[in-house]
Formats: C-alpha cells, sequence, structure tokens
C-alpha cells in the first residue's frame, strides 16, 4: 500500500502491509460492544451541531489493536481524539493510549471529509460519482500514484467513510448508490465482515504501478451499508498477487455504536498527535 500521509486519522499498525485499495480505518471500542450486526446510535431523526462530536465505537480485525473509540469533530474545527487499546509506542506496547486528531480545515479538495463536509456534497448519485473522480486527492499531484478514473472515485468514497463513519441523513444510500455506479464495482448482498458486521456491499479491485520498482500493486475493498437504510456498517481490505488471484485480508472494521457528544478527551499520551493523509492508495 502507498500511503501518504492519511486525512484526519492515521492507523499506527496495521496498514504497513503493501497493496490494498482504500483507506485505513479507525476502529472503537467502548466498555461494552453491540452484538454482531447491531448498531446502537443516537434517536432517528437527530443531528449534531457543527460545534460538537461523533463519538464512534468500532471492532477491528486483524492486528494488535482490536478496539478503539474515536470522536471526531463535526465541522472539523475542534479537535478530536482516537483511543486504541493497545498501542505500539517507542519500541513497546502499552495497555491503551489517546492520540490527538488536529482541528481545522485542510486544503478544500479534503473538507468534505467531515460530518458538515458531506452535507455540502452532491446529492444526485451519478454527479457525486463524477465530482468525486475530480476531486480525488490520490490525483492532486505528480508524486503520487495515479488510479484510474474509476478507482479514483470509489478511493474518495471508501476516504470519506473513513473519516465519517456516521453519515448526514440520506447521504449514505447517495454515497453507495455512487459507488454501485462506478464503473467496475460489483454490489454483494448478505455480506458479512471479519469483524462481525454484515449487510450489502459494494466492492471493486483496483491496481497501480508499483514506485520505484516493476510490476503492480492489486487490492480489493469491500465497503458495507446496511440493508434498506444504507448506514455505513464498515469495511474490508485485501491485498493478492493479481485481479484473480487469493485475496488476503489486511484489515476489517465494522461500526458498533456511536452517539453525539459534546467534548472529547484531551489527556493525550505523550502529546501524541496524528499527521494529515492526503491519498492512501494500493
Amino acid at each position: 500500500m502507498t500511503e501518504v500521509k492519511r486525512i484526519k486519522y492515521f492507523r499506527m499498525a496495521a496498514f504497513l502491509v503493501a497493496a490494498v485499495l482504500g483507506a485505513v480505518v479507525i476502529a472503537g471500542v467502548h466498555a461494552s460492544i453491540a452484538s454482531a450486526g447491531a448498531v446502537k446510535g443516537a434517536s432517528n431523526g437527530s443531528q449534531p451541531a457543527d460545534n460538537q462530536f461523533i463519538y464512534t465505537v468500532q471492532a477491528d480485525v486483524p492486528g494488535v489493536v482490536a478496539q478503539v473509540q474515536t470522536w471526531a469533530s463535526v465541522d472539523g474545527s475542534r479537535a478530536g481524539a482516537v483511543r486504541w487499546t493497545k498501542c505500539s509506542m517507542e519500541g513497546r506496547t502499552i495497555p491503551q493510549c489517546l492520540i490527538r486528531i488536529p482541528g481545522g480545515k485542510g486544503p478544500d479538495s479534503l473538507n468534505d471529509r467531515t460530518y458538515a463536509g458531506v452535507r455540502k456534497l452532491p446529492s444526485d448519485p451519478a454527479v457525486l460519482a463524477a465530482y468525486l473522480e475530480r476531486h480525488n486527492s490520490c490525483n492532486a499531484g505528480p508524486s503520487l500514484p495515479r488510479l484510474s478514473a474509476d478507482g479514483a472515485a470509489f478511493s474518495e468514497i471508501v476516504m470519506i467513510t473513513d473519516a465519517v463513519q456516521v453519515l448526514p441523513p440520506r447521504y449514505g444510500a447517495i454515497l453507495f448508490q455512487a459507488a454501485a455506479k462506478i464503473p467496475g464495482t460489483k454490489v454483494l448482498a448478505h455480506l458479512k465482515d471479519a469483524a462481525g458486521g454484515s449487510g450489502t456491499a459494494v466492492s471493486m479491485v483496483e491496481s497501480v504501478s508499483r514506485i520505484g520498482r516493476p510490476g503492480r500493486n492489486w487490492g480489493l475493498i469491500e465497503l458495507i451499508f446496511a440493508p434498506g437504510t444504507y448506514r455505513y456498517i464498515g469495511v474490508q481490505l485485501f491485498n493478492g498477487p493479481s485481479e484473480h488471484g487469493t485475496w488476503t485480508l489486511i484489515n476489517a472494521t465494522s461500526l458498533r455504536s456511536y452517539k453525539f457528544v459534546n467534548t472529547a478527551p484531551t489527556n493525550y499520551t505523550n502529546g501524541a498527535s496524528m499527521g494529515v493523509t492526503v491519498c492512501v492508495s494500493p
């Protein structure tokens, strides 16, 4: 995998492995995790204020970090946080750590990766797919790996759902339909992921040329949504030797619960802070 400083969030260990299309996904934990496939959330129809945080709890496999809590600023203006139950810090593993997610706006092309930013995206799925193709940050600079036009649109949807695990009303369906309209994607019904989530997925296989060496990196990603409501459930990432090869699971995450809160913790571990990602690709 080619990862060039992740947008808003950065996984410490699981994605130092090559060749998968998509994004690094934050996982979460709290004292009790909801049963597989069931998500506990804010009351139906409620929406957060721009100055609030979306607190999420995700299950995550495989890897050292299995469960994490995340506090994501609704409009990106406030510093958030992510807490892992196990962390690799300075060559040692500690029971848990709290990492700061910096506040503030990024370049215009990255502002859709907040809850408030998603609300400003085109609401027509066909228009949205074309918009995301043009605004994919993986193709923003000459030093970054170039995705195909279809891969650029799909990977941007992956990065949005990575950063905005709880989507504004209607945008789960809009993003699902936009992803399903992209040539090369497949809709998979009744899929259950390795982290215990289940739903309907949109999948895509993509590849890019390896940087500095011959050949291509191949990746498969499955974005999972709840049937009917199109609530975002999670993602599975795989790599493989070719588009037809045996796929190896790199990571699977499943959203377990969420709520809207007014504050985020600030007792960061050793002042640890996230970087900013502009591109994640095979």
